[in-house]
């Protein structure tokens, strides 16, 4: 690789005015990283030449940070298929590596980023293990995977959508929580634009057709464009079970807004793309058919 871009990849929009001197002290750090921890050095070496970067490694090297994708996309995959067994292990394998977190005590743009990078895989580790664990009938197990999840990446509504599953099959979770009664909402409860998941499909595969015909990259939100507060969702959940369940008002939660509704004109102008189950009772309705 060369010096240049290597300097691109650890300093991106912001390469210092020492930086050659500084990338020279980090490759000097790293030889002596690998000279101490590669037996035959032989084998393990950085070399320089016309102003490029070569690092040769052992033909049995482990890169951690990737064994842990791997690992991760295996799993997911054998659970997708059902099979418990052989999701379990290469879960295991990227739980191991996130949790020995990314070069302690380095600092850098570059660092933060394969920081977050591990982190996005560490939660999504504990989510295979999670629903491994409710699979296998080990609630108690599932709880804690899920609580990681959550204390990893509190604002993600996955992490607390699994947790109530697992304290549900405990028996843990004899009512539904509302948390906060007093938002400046219709009802005081917080309003989110929930939307299908057939539509959301939708949505990314006219990306994809958008993109392969040429169109230029853009960010767009993907959402209905109105939202629907907690108290119309359980609502919505006691007409589709045909059936009442328990319902306690609670605190406000930290950090969660009032209302979250996407802006999302310009994703049907740009992809053309046409909701098909803009129904709250629709989408409720399909996810509890799915959970059954």
């Amino acid at each position: 690789m060369a010096r240049e871009e290597l300097a691109e990849m650890l300093w991106p929009g912001e390469t210092p005015a020492a930086w050659d001197s500084s990338l020279k002290a980090l490759v000097s750090k790293l030889r002596h990283f690998l000279e101490k921890m590669t037996p035959d050095w032989s084998h393990s070496r950085i070399t320089s030449q016309y102003g490029c970067y070569q690092v040769r490694l052992p033909d049995d090297a482990w890169v951690d940070l990737e064994a842990a994708r791997n690992s991760l996309d295996e799993a997911e995959g054998a659970l997708r298929a059902g099979d418990l067994r052989s999701a379990w292990g290469p879960t295991n394998v990227c739980l191991v590596v996130a949790k020995r977190g990314f070069l302690p005590g380095e600092q850098g743009t570059w660092v933060e980023q394969k920081r977050r990078e591990l982190q996005d895989l560490h939660v999504r580790a504990l989510d295979c293990y999670t629903e491994i664990s409710l699979k296998a009938g080990q609630t108690e197990l599932a709880v804690q995977m899920a609580s990681e999840a959550i204390s990893l990446e509190p604002f993600r509504e996955v992490g607390y959508r699994q947790l109530m599953r697992a304290q549900a099959a405990l028996g843990k979770r004899p009512y539904m929580e509302v948390f906060g009664t007093d938002y400046p909402t219709s009802d005081g409860t917080c309003v989110r634009d929930y939307i299908h998941v057939t539509d959301l499909i939708g949505a990314h595969l006219a990306a994809l057709e958008y993109l392969r015909k040429g169109g230029d990259s853009a960010v767009l939100n993907c959402g209905y464009g109105r939202g629907f507060s907690v108290l119309e969702v359980i609502a919505s959940v006691k007409r589709a079970a045909k059936g009442d369940f328990a319902v306690r008002m609670g605190p406000r939660r930290s950090g969660d807004p009032a209302t979250l509704v996407a802006k999302a004109d310009r994703i049907r102008e740009v992809l053309g793309w046409q909701p098909r189950y803009d129904d709250l009772d629709t989408i409720v309705g399909h996810a509890l058919a799915w959970e059954r």
